[in-house]
């Protein structure tokens, strides 16, 4: 991840999924986790910053 202060945690995802991401992860060369966040990311910037 970019150097920010992270917290560790389990996901429970449907397998294709989660299949998905690392395939994704894999062709950027980036860890599976930063696409999670990366998507969390632009999930809540949707929503307008609102927590």
């Amino acid at each position: 991840m970019s150097g920010k202060p992270s917290a560790k945690t389990s996901l429970r995802l449907p397998e294709q999924l989660w299949q998905k991401t690392r395939i994704e992860a894999i062709k950027r060369g980036i860890d599976a986790q930063d696409i999670v966040a990366e998507a969390l990311e632009q999930y809540f910037s949707r929503k307008g910053g609102k927590q």
